[in-house]
């Protein structure tokens, strides 16, 4: 991870953590979220993780990865309508809904990778997921 990667996460972490304390009416609803989103991230890896050692079907592993981009849905929703008292609440809310998103664009892709059936395209995603989850963990979803 390069250093402009490690800063952003870092600022992202520290506002997240400044507008979830300092917003009464949207009490940790950005911080929230992000647990949601690095939990369903985590789940499809998982699932994935499961298909590609055998362990599991491809009916479990697209059942879960469907159910982690309900719970990536929600998640950014709920992100979308908590109310920004100001522009640093609003930055923090853009920034936790990129790094949301990320996690959307690896479940989908492992979605799609598991549907094609490649498996080097499947261990990719496996490493994507994994990366998001990471992602997601860094901006406070790992709390």
């Amino acid at each position: 991870m390069n250093v402009r990667v490690k800063v952003g996460s870092a600022v992202l972490s520290a506002g997240i953590a400044l507008f979830a304390t300092g917003c009464s009416s949207t009490p940790d609803t950005v911080d929230q979220a992000l647990r949601e989103s690095s939990s369903a991230v985590a789940s499809g890896r998982l699932a994935l993780e499961l298909y590609t050692r055998d362990s599991s079907t491809f009916a479990l592993a697209d059942t879960a990865l469907g159910d982690a981009l309900t719970e990536l849905d929600g998640a950014q929703s709920e992100v979308a309508e908590a109310e920004a008292a100001g522009a640093s609440e609003s930055t923090v809310r853009q920034r936790a809904l990129d790094v949301i998103r990320s996690g959307v664009d690896a479940v989908s892709a492992a979605r799609d990778e598991l549907s094609a059936g490649s498996a080097s395209g499947i261990a990719d995603a496996v490493d994507a997921l994994e990366s998001a989850e990471k992602q997601l963990d860094a901006a406070g979803g790992g709390k």
